[in-house]
């Protein structure tokens, strides 16, 4: 395929159109000046068709806002929209590769013995260290791009020619060919004869030959649990996306005694990937009924593109049962705002109930939090409750009530200022609904739906204000009116 000036000029100029209407009238201008009709029409014929010319076009308004560095990187080629939908945002390939990073930190540590300070004799901070690595499912390549551009030789591994061959385009533009080594074949097949790395990844397809979506670990195409001698013989560290749907507790117990760290990771308020990081040197004297180390709640902001944006992000751990971190820092080219990572340490932490608020408390102008997506699938809520001296509204309700609101830039969760709490009654409603003409409707654990909730309280969508319906821990349902904090 011939792509000249004339093409990416082309491409550049429609880059904003609506696809849709642009299908309808577009004019594609090549052309050959002089010689006969035969070789006109051959040359055509080597330009892209339509059908490519709105693929693109297509991909590159997906990258504007799911991988803005790389829209701004000139003469990028996009794939169709299926692969483009299953990539990686940016901000989740930076993250997962400041995660390949301090593992390269720890094995290096490891090897050498921990530098330390001659005057304190104190462990000092090290820049990450070249590592290999291996990505066995690259896909359109967005995660392999991000860890390779630290390693010192990565390889990218993908079965579907069509990808292969845009990625190859792709790391050239990028300047990562001379990093990765491309493959075109099965991650089993490729397993099998490659040699030893430090850091092995793996995105197991979610889709059956059916094109059906998948869930459970052994459904999915690889099947790492069938790869797991392979695994621990090709490289130290394994780190394993996998859909946030799969029950990660149970994904944990089946890769034990592996499973190390668990990162359940949301960008922008949704959850998007379940993350584990495996020890491929665990044995089964490292097993515990906790199972993994560290549960890393993530949530992960919006990116802007920044062309003159350096550093990276950081990983803080708790050393408490449960603690939060907000940090600052950015990516290569972007600059996000802050990121608010929530560890918990203690596996016993998980699993046990929050600690419940006494009745009969006057909640108005008190705190309700509403704890983000991350820690919501985590479900580790008394970590959360004694991290942050908070106590659930209910056991199932999931919501908090705090006195102080500065922990706002802390606390994994949004904060609203509790300003009425009714009950069912149509005098208690009328109240509640006082002066209110929009709000927004969530409801916790009761037997309602926003939409009816909103017909019933004759209120349109939208406001700063949020009506929270839950039912407490004496089993009453109630309805909390409530401010967002800022």
């Amino acid at each position: 395929m011939i792509l000249d000036d004339t093409v990416w000029t082309y491409l550049d100029e429609h880059e904003k159109d609506d696809v849709r209407r642009f299908a309808l009238h577009a004019k594609l201008p090549w052309a050959v000046a002089g010689g006969d009709a035969a070789d006109q029409e051959d040359a055509v014929q080597s330009y892209p068709n339509l059908t490519w010319v709105l693929q693109q076009i297509s991909g590159r308004q997906t990258a504007e806002h799911k991988l803005p560095a790389w829209a701004h990187t000139p003469h990028l080629l996009y794939p169709p929209r299926v692969p483009m939908e299953q990539c990686s945002s940016q901000e989740a390939a930076d993250y997962k590769a400041q995660i390949v990073r301090e593992l390269a930190t720890e094995l290096t540590s490891e090897f050498l013995g921990e530098p330390t300070n001659e005057t304190t004799n104190e462990p000092v901070d090290e820049p990450s260290q070249p590592f290999t690595f291996a990505d066995l499912t690259g896909g359109f390549g967005v995660d392999c791009a991000a860890i390779a551009a630290h390693a010192s030789h990565a390889f990218y591994v993908e079965q579907n020619p069509e990808l292969t061959a845009i990625v190859r385009h792709n790391y050239e533009q990028l300047g990562l060919a001379h990093t990765v080594e491309i493959h075109n074949t099965d991650a089993r097949e490729f397993l099998a004869i490659m040699p030893a790395v430090d850091v092995i990844m793996l995105d197991p397809a979610r889709r059956d030959s059916h094109g059906n979506r998948t869930y459970a670990l052994q459904d999915c195409e690889p099947n790492v649990l069938n790869l797991v001698d392979t695994l621990a013989q090709k490289g130290h560290f394994v780190l394993l996306k996998l859909s946030p749907m799969l029950d990660w507790h149970k994904t944990v117990a089946d890769l034990a005694p592996f499973t190390r760290d668990v990162h359940i990771v949301s960008v922008k308020g949704e959850c998007k990937e379940l993350l584990l990081v495996l020890d491929m040197h665990r044995t089964s004297s490292d097993y515990q009924r906790a199972h993994f180390e560290r549960l890393l709640c993530v949530d992960l902001p919006e990116v802007r593109y920044d062309a003159h944006a350096q550093g990276q992000m950081e990983i803080h751990e708790g050393r408490s049962e449960g603690e939060s971190h907000v940090h600052h820092g950015a990516s290569s080219q972007t600059q996000p705002s802050s990121p608010c990572i929530f560890v918990v340490r203690d596996g016993a932490a998980v699993n046990a109930p929050a600690q419940v608020m006494k009745q009969g408390e006057n909640l108005e102008g008190k705190v309700l939090w509403e704890p983000n997506a991350s820690v919501m699938k985590a479900g580790c809520f008394a970590a959360f409750s004694q991290a942050f001296g908070v106590e659930a509204i209910g056991e199932n309700s999931h919501l908090f009530i705090g006195n102080t609101p500065e922990i706002i830039t802390t606390i994994p969760a949004k904060g609203f200022e509790i300003e009425k709490v009714s009950g069912l009654g149509k005098r208690e409603l009328k109240e509640l609904t006082a002066g209110l003409t929009h709000a927004n409707i969530a409801v916790r654990n009761a037997p309602f739906t926003p939409a009816t909730l909103s017909k019933k309280l004759k209120l349109k969508d939208g406001s700063d204000i949020t009506i929270f319906a839950t039912t407490n821990a004496a089993g009453e349902h109630v309805l909390i009116r409530a401010k967002r904090i800022s």
